[in-house]
């Protein structure tokens, strides 16, 4: 069985917002639908590790900018996954591992590599992603 893949962009314009994406990506709120036990599978593949270390690199990132917009998007937050029965985790035969280097290599070569500033993979709830 083919399983789609599952991909959604949000565009996050206030700092606020970014802070906040931090927080639920971090574990640092509430997350009703996380496993707390779970947590420490979900993984980091950049330095960034914390709702206060993203809102510092997406600044660090916009600070570059030769022109800005009066009402700029500051970033872009991609949720990538699939169904979950798609995942080994799930019983299927796709290796998330590897779907999410997969999905990394796509939005660097979209963005560029240095423009992605934190990817994390959350394994403490249903479906990775």
């Amino acid at each position: 069985m083919a399983h789609k893949t599952v991909l959604r962009v949000a565009k996050l314009a206030s700092f606020g917002s970014i802070q906040a994406s931090g927080e639920h990506t971090w574990r640092e709120r509430p997350t009703h639908n996380a496993d707390p036990e779970l947590t420490p599978l979900n993984e980091d593949w950049r330095e960034v590790n914390c709702a206060a270390d993203l809102v510092e690199a997406v600044q660090k990132r916009v600070s570059l900018a030769n022109q800005k917009a009066e009402r700029p998007v500051l970033c872009l937050e991609y949720l990538v996954t699939a169904h979950h029965d798609a995942f080994k985790e799930g019983g299927g035969k796709i290796n998330s591992a590897d779907y999410f280097a997969d999905s990394l290599r796509w939005i660097e070569a979209k963005h560029g590599k240095e423009n992605v500033v934190a990817v994390n993979i959350q394994r403490d709830e249903l479906t990775p992603h």
